[in-house]
């Protein structure tokens, strides 16, 4: 999928941080304080996705789900965004074999 996701400016570089998931996870809770802090709206949704694809990265799923949803409940628009990160929770759901939340949030 080579939606907008991919195409966000990034507000930090964690590249380089990949083969170190202590060092992924620590990066994930800066950013996601950063999305705690910050009143900018823009650095706010940069940084909630981030910390999201970084908890992934980190194998912390349930920190990661919570990044997304905060994600989608905080930004609404733009709708494409909003639209693919429901579907990374949706597709976490049926990973982790929750066939109800992931149709639940399929229907969203």
């Amino acid at each position: 999928m080579s939606g907008v996701l991919e195409k966000r400016p990034l507000i930090g570089s964690a590249i380089g941080v990949a083969k170190f998931p202590a060092t992924v996870s620590h990066a994930a809770d800066e950013y996601d304080s950063i999305a705690s802090k910050s009143t900018d709206p823009a650095l706010r949704s940069d940084a909630l996705l981030t910390a999201g694809d970084l908890y992934e990265q980190s194998n912390a799923r349930d920190r990661a789900l919570a990044a997304y949803i905060r994600y989608v409940n905080e930004f609404p628009k733009p709708v494409e965004t909003a639209l693919e990160t429901r579907f990374k929770i949706a597709e976490m759901y049926r990973t982790a074999h929750d066939e109800s939340l992931y149709h639940h949030e399929l229907q969203e």
